[in-house]
């Protein structure tokens, strides 16, 4: 795999003990989701994984930045990783749309038990997949840190009662995220 450096200048330099990964998706599409990203003190993130599974690093992970909405404390000891995705989708008669009114074609898709008032998702690609999995290992390797003390991977949703990324039974998460 290959990480590509895209360092922003949105982020705090200060190293911080990091004890948790938090995923996201973009509700877009790269090069926009990037362009999200570079808005002054707004949000940044560690990496993003793109659908074609390349990786792009915008913040050294002994750095910080605000990615959560749950604050400092959390954001200081979490890495952020969000994956190029539309995340949840909505139905009208027999298609699925995402929130700029985006036709998704079905086997694009994943359905969940309704969570937050969606139950249809945009399915990530296995090569986003792949690349999570060798970015969480990059990243247990990076920090040093054995078996017992592997960095926890929790999503979006499960720190921010409004947010929607994503749902607990996501099915290509199910097996990556901590409970």
């Amino acid at each position: 795999m290959n990480i590509i450096n895209k360092i922003g200048t949105d982020y705090y330099p200060e190293v911080t003990k990091k004890d948790t990964i938090i995923l996201h998706y973009t509700a877009g599409l790269y090069p926009g989701s990037e362009e999200t990203l570079k808005i002054k003190d707004y949000v940044n993130v560690h990496y993003q994984i793109l659908k074609n599974g390349n990786i792009h690093n915008y913040i050294s992970p002994m750095y910080w930045a605000y990615h959560t909405g749950s604050g400092a404390k959390n954001d200081r000891r979490f890495i952020g990783i969000e994956m190029e995705c539309w995340g949840h989708l909505t139905r009208k008669d027999n298609a699925l749309y995402t929130w700029t009114n985006r036709k998704i074609p079905w086997d694009n898709v994943v359905r969940c038990k309704p969570f937050r008032g969606f139950e249809y998702w945009e399915k990530l690609t296995n090569e986003q997949i792949d690349s999570l999995l060798w970015l969480i290992e990059y990243l247990n390797d990076y920090f040093d840190l054995d078996y017992k003390h592997r960095l926890k991977v929790h999503t979006h949703a499960q720190y921010k009662k409004t947010k929607l990324d994503y749902p607990p039974d996501y099915p290509q998460l199910i097996k990556i995220v901590t409970k």
